[in-house]
């Protein structure tokens, strides 16, 4: 393999350079990598790596591809889902659910996500879940990566294997149920971060007569109808369903938040005329009330429901030393939010990043991945790594950013980081390009300004009509190429 000429330092103060063929007594090239999860994370880390020239396997702890966008009617047994020995259900999505972003800025770069690819049965800008799944289908169906992936196929833990790792898995086939390991060079975690509910804690929770759950294990309105509801969270998750449910006959809908305005961006967040807005709970009662910080009581509340986000968890790394820890949903040590420092490349993650478009970013971060392990592109040195993740933090506490925003990104920040990264793999690629920023950013003003009717309005007629031209001659030369 030729070294190129080594990049010049960039913004994020460190410099990538083609690296050496040998580190710490690692060889790189191609890589034997166990990929876990195989959601869109993972499908789209099996294609770009085994593009560039490694071998995979991606290990499914489910018996279908999609992670979260594989609906299920099935829930958990523990509907608040704290409990450690509960029946456990990976997925989230719910029925009813449609996009809260246009599917055009959605899409990988290189298989678009509009109403022609094989098996689109849904031709809304702000489509279906089912559509997305079948996006995922199509795309994994026609990069030929589906037959990388062990289905329930569950990783309990993980240990080092002199410069390697020993994956240590359990198959629970209902015909073929065993155990079994297996060595590998790396590991790309896919495992995603929506199916391990937070739940805050209040006072009054244990005496409370009326149901909680979180809202992981809702799936309809059908359950809610002439019932009294406070939901919790008021994002995406939060505002959705406590409008559907008012729809489909619930009797009343309080929609509770720790601020109504959107700390990341200074915009308020816009709700129905018929839920009633409130701030943050102060305590349940055991009279079935709930009494929030201002003072305001409401009584008879049949449901109390958690919209309240979830927890990156990764227990098949536990007792590895240079492992990340998860404290309030802060991912560290993790560079870049890819590569903990002491494991780098041979331990990574793809998609810790939220409020972002997700599957352009999973393709550019598993691009660089491939290229930290074929040796194309260098790390910095661990202390390196390392000290640019603690700037990064102290930063980030300096300005009064909470921890657990860590990883949440704004449209100017993802659009920094997905040109930073594809800028590791070839210093002229572009990670962000114009017309899908600026389709990002007219979605976004639709929903500030139409709130929770936004998917009906055409964001050609607002402002968008040059992006989508833009993404419609992309995706017409892509397809005479790649033949979908």
């Amino acid at each position: 393999m030729t070294t190129e000429t080594p990049r010049t330092c960039n913004s994020h103060g460190y410099s990538a350079t083609n690296g050496s063929k040998e580190q710490d007594g690692h060889i790189f090239g191609s890589k034997k990598i166990a990929i876990i999860g195989a959601g869109a994370a993972g499908l789209i880390s099996a294609k770009e790596l085994t593009q560039m020239g490694h071998a995979v396997t991606v290990f499914e702890q489910t018996e279908s591809i999609g992670g979260v966008w594989a609906y299920t009617d099935e829930v958990e047994d523990d509907l608040l889902g704290v409990q450690s020995r509960r029946k456990k259900v990976h997925g989230s999505m719910y029925k009813y659910l449609r996009t809260n972003l246009p599917r055009e800025v959605m899409g990988v770069a290189d298989f678009p996500f509009d109403d022609k690819f094989p098996g689109s049965e849904d031709p809304r800008q702000y489509c279906s879940h089912e559509e997305v799944f079948r996006y995922l289908k199509a795309y994994a169906t026609h990069f030929d990566v589906l037959k990388y992936v062990r289905f329930s196929s569950c990783i309990q833990h993980v240990t080092r294997r002199g410069t390697g790792w020993r994956v240590s898995v359990t198959n629970n086939s209902s015909e073929d149920e065993h155990a079994y390991e297996e060595d590998v060079d790396a590991l790309v975690i896919c495992n995603g971060h929506y199916s391990e509910p937070r739940v805050p804690d209040w006072p009054g929770q244990d005496a409370f007569p009326g149901l909680q759950m979180h809202s992981h294990n809702y799936r309809d309105p059908s359950g809610f109808v002439n019932k009294r509801v406070v939901i919790v969270g008021a994002a995406f998750s939060g505002s959705d369903i406590s409008q559907e449910i008012l729809e489909h006959g619930a009797e009343k809908v309080y929609l509770s938040a720790r601020s109504w305005e959107d700390l990341a961006q200074g915009h308020m967040v816009e709700g129905s005329k018929e839920v009633h807005r409130v701030p943050n709970i102060k305590e349940l009662g055991k009279d079935g009330s709930v009494t929030f910080v201002d003072g305001t009581v409401v009584d008879n509340i049949d449901i109390v429901m958690y919209a309240t986000g979830y927890k990156y968890s990764f227990p098949f790394m536990a007792g590895i030393d240079g492992a990340p820890c998860v404290e309030d949903n802060r991912v560290y040590p993790c560079f870049q939010h890819v590569f903990p420092p002491t494991l780098a490349p041979w331990v990574s993650f793809v998609g810790l990043p939220w409020k972002v478009v997700p599957f352009p970013q999973f393709q550019l971060q598993s691009r660089w991945i491939g290229a930290c392990l074929n040796g194309s592109a260098q790390l910095p040195t661990p202390e390196a790594m390392q000290e640019h993740v603690d700037a990064w933090c102290d930063e980030l506490d300096k300005n009064g950013i909470e921890m657990r925003y860590t990883h949440r990104m704004n449209p100017d920040s993802q659009g920094e980081y997905n040109n930073w990264l594809a800028s590791q793999v070839n210093k002229n690629d572009i990670g962000w390009p114009e017309w899908r920023r600026v389709l990002y950013l007219v979605s976004g003003m639709n929903r500030r300004t139409n709130g929770l009717d936004f998917r009906e309005y055409n964001l050609e007629d607002l402002g968008a009509q040059h992006a989508l031209q833009e993404f419609r001659r992309e995706a017409a030369e892509l397809r005479k190429n790649i033949h979908v």
